[in-house]
């Protein structure tokens, strides 16, 4: 489901993560709902339509688009024809459809920045594609044997090879390779690859035994090229014979045993035949003899495939400890983001008086049914970094989003003789309070202050003579008075909705929670029993 969403929106061009994109929908407590995936959607800036159409108007589908199939998850259709050629049939459909519309903006910063790592990565992958091209030519033009290139081509196929099996056990897919995989009838890689006769000392796999083999294999072929060391090719020879029983078992354990066949499997299979062969003509061509093999090149080449080995079986372990963990973070997020149990938690704080004051910072929607207050200290860059969570928050949800801000005293002298706090609560009172576009210039006065923390970058935008000289506000010793009234004793302290936020939240969790946080606020009256149950 969620690969579809990430498919479908790279179609429109929208240029989205497709793993964080994913990894937000399978997160969400919703998951696999279609709130999931609006939830996520409006998070990412996207706009949005879900709708229901008859089945007799399929005519006007907006193509391209999303089905909702009960049971199904998603089907992306791109354009009529597709109706067909997927085989879909049109009485499973609720007729739930989405359609996404085309932006090229993302107001989501964490996806941004993962975006943008993400694009990095990809140039660091074409370059080394391209390294490996070059050392591929280098290598074929050193070639003046035919038997030998073909030899270096087969190593070449074969590590491939191992590679995609490695990658299956890792739960790596590449849909060409799942198609192969299960063309057939009595195709099934996955069966075969996870029999317990697939593996060797409980440890030790099929998938394993190839891609080290192929390795192996591929660097001894490389160093026999480049270093023209002839022994080596003994080592591959014998390596090559004992192969055979190796393709025997494998061929006697599909057909007769599991019945039924691993295309992968017998690619490899079919190379290792195929190799043999090739090492046969070099034999019978005196390019490989039986006293051929010398010591030093012998044991090299044998210290290889154990060293290869060991590599492949710690990132292999790692990498699936990694996976796993990750799965467990998801689920563990699907818990933790889940509105009800936060506002469960939430209710069980000790509600703060949080009056609005006369003159109240704010931004975002005043009538909106989440209300977050957050304590803050301007020299604070734990503040700094909550407060462009904060920005994000309104920037994917300012219709669900009220946010207010108090100060503490903060440092003294900062700014002449006026502490930070106060020049900046003052400054807000006498050039923003009251304002045609209030809210946005309340909203960029706290940014361009979290943007360095630094008082003489600061006053080169918001430079006011005049709140130097003006000792009549009250407004900072009312923040100050609340602050210490409320006892607040770290900084940042997010208030939501008059409760303190449970501590083992931060606020980047907010932004996985606040549409549905929303929908609770906002059609349930809360009681004064703190507990989600007693909601009407």
């Amino acid at each position: 489901m969620e690969q579809v969403v990430s498919s479908y929106l790279n179609y429109l061009s929208i240029p989205v993560s497709e793993s964080y994109c994913e990894q937000r929908i399978v997160s969400h407590p919703n998951y696999p709902s279609l709130l999931s995936i609006a939830d996520v959607l409006q998070r990412l800036g996207i706009e949005y339509q879900v709708g229901q159409m008859e089945k007799a108007t399929l005519e006007d589908l907006p193509f391209p688009c999303l089905l909702h199939f009960e049971g199904r998850g998603l089907v992306f259709l791109k354009r009529e024809d597709d109706l067909d050629d997927q085989n879909i049939i049109l009485e499973d459909w609720d007729g739930i459809i989405l359609k996404a519309e085309p932006t090229d903006t993302i107001t989501d910063k964490e996806h941004n920045e993962q975006y943008r790592q993400e694009k990095i990565q990809r140039g660091l992958g074409i370059t080394l594609i391209g390294v490996l091209s070059v050392l591929f030519l280098l290598a074929v033009t050193q070639v003046s044997n035919l038997l030998m290139l073909l030899l270096f081509l087969t190593s070449i196929a074969g590590g491939i090879v191992g590679y995609l099996l490695i990658a299956k056990d890792l739960g790596i897919t590449y849909k060409p390779v799942e198609t192969f995989c299960n063309a057939g009838k009595r195709t099934n890689c996955d069966r075969i690859l996870n029999a317990e006769d697939a593996t060797l000392f409980g440890v030790f796999t099929f998938s394993d035994a190839a891609a080290s083999y192929f390795g192996f294999q591929l660097i001894t072929v490389v160093w026999a090229i480049f270093g023209a060391t002839s022994p080596l090719l003994w080592t591959l020879s014998a390596a090559s014979v004992l192969s055979f029983p190796v393709v025997g078992y494998s061929l006697y354990y599909q057909w007769a045993k599991a019945q039924t066949w691993c295309g992968l499997c017998v690619i490899v299979d079919g190379v290792l035949v195929l190799q043999a062969g090739l090492f046969a003509m070099m034999y019978a061509n005196q390019m490989v003899g039986l006293t051929s093999g010398q010591l030093l090149p012998v044991v090299g080449s044998l210290l290889l495939f154990p060293a290869i080995s060991s590599v492949i079986l710690l990132l292999k372990d790692r990498l699936q400890k990694a996976s796993e963990s990750v799965r467990a973070e998801t689920i563990a997020k699907q818990v933790k983001h889940d509105p009800e149990v936060f506002t469960q938690m939430l209710l069980q704080q000790e509600k703060a008086d949080v009056t609005p004051f006369s003159h109240e910072m704010t931004v975002g929607n005043p009538d909106a049914p989440v209300n977050i207050l957050m304590a803050a200290n301007l020299h604070c860059n734990p503040c700094r970094q909550a407060f462009d969570t904060v920005r994000q928050i309104l920037a994917s949800y300012s219709n669900l989003v009220q946010f207010s801000i108090r100060f503490t005293p903060g440092m003294r002298k900062t700014i002449g003789e006026l502490s930070a706090s106060t020049y900046l609560i003052r400054y807000w009172q006498e050039h923003i309070f009251g304002q045609e576009d209030e809210t946005g210039c309340t909203e960029k006065l706290l940014a361009d202050w979290y943007e360095s923390m630094d008082p003489e970058v600061f006053l080169k935008s918001h430079m006011a003579d005049d709140i130097m000289e003006n000792n009549g506000t009250q407004l900072a010793e009312q923040h100050y008075r609340w602050v210490e009234e409320q006892e607040i004793v770290r900084t940042p302290t997010f208030l939501i909705n008059g409760y303190e936020m449970p501590e083992r939240y931060q606020a980047k969790d907010l932004i996985n929670m606040i549409p549905g946080m929303a929908a609770l606020w906002k059609n349930k009256t809360l009681s004064n029993q703190k507990s989600v149950k007693q909601f009407a």
